[in-house]
């Protein structure tokens, strides 16, 4: 029962763990990800998002790997939320394997709720670090959990602000 917090490029050289859960994210017409295998793992979810937060603006790459804007972003929302807590329940002391592209905003963000909430041991392979985790992801993660376990944690002290 860990957490192991991957990129894609990370992620395309980890053998499958038929005993293991594979949390996929990717960005909306994201091609690369889709090399990432889903078949042979315990489970499988793929989301998808953008790593952006409410009030901005979603981004993607183009064939050439230029950033380019996306008028309305995909947000990971509370559908997302409730299939990744539904997820880590049917499958309790599972390792957990999580990877988006780079593995600095949306997986950590997964990976450090995860972390938290059922206290399982994390590790950030990518960089370290939650430092950069996705807040918007984050704290609707925690929000829900708020909603289903009510004493869980207290909000004031788990919400994170983008600095």
């Amino acid at each position: 029962m860990r957490v192991d917090v991957y990129s894609r490029e990370q992620m395309l050289t980890i053998p499958v763990d038929p005993e293991g859960i594979l949390i996929s994210i990717q960005g909306p017409g994201d091609r690369f990800t889709k090399e990432v295998q889903l078949e042979g793992w315990a489970e499988s979810l793929r989301i998808i998002c953008h790593d952006s937060v409410p009030g901005t603006a979603g981004w993607d790459v183009d064939d050439d790997g230029e950033c380019i804007n996306v008028c309305e972003p995909v947000l990971f929302n509370k559908d997302h939320a409730e299939q990744v807590m539904d997820l880590i329940e049917r499958h309790p002391g599972r390792r957990i394997f999580i990877h988006c592209y780079a593995g600095i905003s949306r997986s950590t963000a997964v990976g450090s709720f995860i972390a938290m909430w059922k206290n399982y041991p994390v590790t950030y392979h990518a960089i370290g670090t939650d430092r950069h985790r996705n807040y918007h992801i984050h704290n609707l993660l925690m929000r829900r959990l708020r909603e289903v376990e009510p004493g869980a944690f207290q909000m004031d002290q788990t919400l994170i602000v983008n600095k």
